[in-house]
């Protein structure tokens, strides 16, 4: 059985980055490199982010999102309070869905971010 332990997301300005997902995680990063950090999320998840060769603009099309969930209502207005603080682009605002509360926002390189909290929490 595969284990899934880590999700790479490749930016542009690791610098701006390792500020934007230190604030909306609430961790500290370790530097694997010096264009390599890995913010470790659970026990056994880590988001990591490499930054692309200097002078190479291109922009990954992704058609993908990184999903974490929360307990509760309350948690996911914190979160997004936190989250536009820390600098994310709201795309999408608190809505419900048949799975629960979500909201996506983008990280300064355009990566979707959502969070979720299941549909039989209390509402915040």
């Amino acid at each position: 059985m595969l284990e899934l332990d880590s999700l790479v997301l490749y930016v542009s300005n690791l610098s701006t980055s390792v500020l934007f997902y230190r604030n909306i995680l609430a961790c500290e990063e370790q530097a694997l490199s010096p264009t390599f950090v890995s913010f470790p999320i659970s026990p056994s998840f880590n988001i990591e982010l490499k930054e692309i060769e200097n002078g190479d603009e291109r922009r990954i099309l992704t058609l993908s999102e990184l999903s974490l969930k929360v307990s509760d209502v309350a948690s996911l207005k914190r979160m997004l309070k936190r989250w536009l603080a820390a600098g994310g682009e709201l795309t999408q605002p608190i809505t419900q869905a048949v799975y629960g509360s979500t909201f996506v926002i983008a990280d300064p390189d355009g990566h979707r971010i959502r969070l979720w909290c299941p549909a039989n929490t209390v509402q915040g």
